[in-house]
């Protein structure tokens, strides 16, 4: 469900999670809202499908796909950023061959330390106006982080939660590439955060 009475105006970013069997596939549309020296976003979108939705059917992908498709029909997405990791590939190519304005990103465990950590500090700035949509703040609380013997971080989730609608988040958010990986200065001062989401992250 888009976010507001109008359909919104400015640049539109989205993030597109495949999720897997039992995670659902989940999609995330960020308005970049102007004014001010650094940029921000409003989420305007957050849908999920899982495959019990679609009862028989063996390519809940294909389906998810094509409304994502249809979305960016009406909205005209600026950029669609795809994980592309695993079963993510094919559905890249599914994208393309929509005429999406796809590109692919795939999860090494840096480059989710960077999408992750850039949607921590763009929360914490108040960069981010949420909707108050429980499944969307439930999948951003969930994630969790720990050190692994390389010193390297390994992300997980809570048994019965998803984390989908936050990974698709950070796609979005990371879609301009006006907006890079945001290295905190000494002298910012972050909002508090909402929540103390992504415990064990790098600020």
């Amino acid at each position: 469900m888009i976010s507001g009475k109008s359909l919104p105006s400015g640049e539109l970013y989205a993030g597109y999670d495949p999720g897997g069997l039992s995670d659902p596939a989940a999609l995330v549309v960020v308005e970049k809202v102007s004014g001010g020296e650094k940029p921000s976003f409003r989420v305007v979108l957050a849908k999920t499908l899982l495959a019990k939705d679609k009862e028989g059917s063996s390519d809940v992908h294909t389906q998810f796909t094509v409304q994502v498709a249809d979305l960016h029909a009406k909205l005209k997405f600026k950029k669609l950023v795809v994980d592309s990791t695993g079963i993510g590939n094919p559905i890249l190519e599914h994208c393309k061959e929509l005429k999406l304005p796809a590109e692919g990103v795939t999860f090494t465990s840096s480059k989710q330390v960077e999408v992750l950590s850039n949607l921590r500090t763009l929360l914490e700035l108040g960069r981010i106006t949420l909707p108050d949509n429980l499944e969307l703040l439930s999948n951003l609380n969930c994630i969790t982080a720990k050190r692994n013997r390389v010193g390297g971080y390994l992300f997980d989730h809570a048994s019965g939660t998803h984390d989908d609608l936050a990974y698709a988040l950070a796609l979005a958010v990371s879609g301009s590439k006006k907006v890079p990986t945001i290295i905190m200065m000494k002298n910012d001062q972050p909002k508090p955060s909402w929540r103390d989401q992504f415990e064990g992250l790098p600020k």
